[in-house]
């Protein structure tokens, strides 16, 4: 969903590097908050509902603040 996001956009705007940097950091961000809520939770550092919603909820800001 998130490189349907950045794929949206029209070429001819401009600003493709951008875009595809930004949707590359979005991905890299979204996996890294993945990996560490899954290492929390299985540990019990965390709570299971934070360490599940984690991910979720880190990829709908890295998606809100991709201006």
């Amino acid at each position: 969903m998130i490189a349907a996001s950045f794929s949206l956009r029209f070429f001819r705007m401009g600003g493709v590097a951008k875009n595809v940097l930004s949707g590359v950091a979005a991905g890299f961000v979204l996996y890294v908050t993945t990996k560490l809520a899954a290492d929390l939770g299985g540990a019990g550092l965390v709570s299971l509902p934070f360490a599940a919603w984690s991910p979720a909820i880190g990829g709908a800001l890295s998606e809100r603040w991709r201006c």
